[in-house]
């Protein structure tokens, strides 16, 4: 008897102890629970004592080792004056950029071309525009821009993705169109990489253009001024 309540006890220690070593198997097992709407990725430590980040859907969450709190927003590191959790971002949404399917992209060299960069982009958003305008000030690169028209908010933006690519010329057809309002002139009725694309994105959880790829895998949504994209190319080329 005695005998078997000392290896109860001992299955129970273990099993306690297990979790108290393992408080990121928990906080994941927790959320299952608790948030079966978010399919949690990855669980890490913080700098911060007892508080964990939680990956989940291309979000970043932080909770307390139990689980019993969910909180969303930037972490701060006050002393080096950069958000912890943009860096953590950055680090998680990297893309292998020597695995990228380039050929489903449309390819365009700037001088020497020596420096790579690509965009997902969307032929009807202001924001692609306004990009390819800052794009016009920034030399020596090769951009490889994926089409991926987003129906739901440009409900054209497939018709003209579909012309772009039926062009002749198609990266000249884009940049045509998307500096000068210049509509291709074809009928859009051929074979084009758009479904790969649009799954290929998804893949990667990217649901809003321009989204950019940088050649050290960092991806940054938005359209930043040509000196911001000379910074980061930099960066980019000095991580290589």
């Amino acid at each position: 008897m005695y005998r078997r309540l000392a290896i109860i006890v001992l299955i129970l220690f273990t099993e306690t102890n297990a979790f108290a070593v393992d408080p990121e198997s928990n906080i994941k097992a927790a959320l299952q629970k608790f948030r079966p709407d978010i399919t949690v990725d990855n669980v890490s430590k913080t700098p911060l004592t007892g508080i964990y980040e939680v990956f989940a859907g291309g979000q970043i969450y932080y909770t307390d080792e139990n689980a019993h709190y969910l909180l969303v927003g930037p972490l701060i590191d006050l002393v080096r004056k950069v958000s912890i959790t943009d860096e953590r971002m950055a680090q998680l949404t990297a893309v292998k950029f020597d695995q990228l399917p380039l050929e489903l992209a449309l390819k365009r060299v700037k001088g020497n071309g020596l420096r790579t960069f690509v965009y997902f982009g969307d032929p009807d958003c202001p924001f692609c525009r306004k990009l390819e305008q800052e794009l016009t000030k920034v030399d020596n690169i090769t951009i490889y821009t994926f089409v991926f028209p987003i129906t739901e908010l440009h409900p054209n933006a497939e018709i003209m993705a579909r012309k772009i690519w039926c062009s002749k010329d198609p990266a000249t057809a884009w940049t045509n169109y998307m500096l000068n309002s210049t509509p291709p002139l074809s009928d859009g009725d051929c074979a084009t990489p758009i479904e790969k694309t649009r799954a290929y994105a998804q893949k990667l959880r990217i649901d809003a253009t321009p989204t950019m790829i940088f050649a050290d895998g960092r991806r940054i949504p938005g359209s930043p001024s040509a000196a911001q994209l000379e910074q980061e190319l930099a960066k980019a080329q000095s991580a290589k």
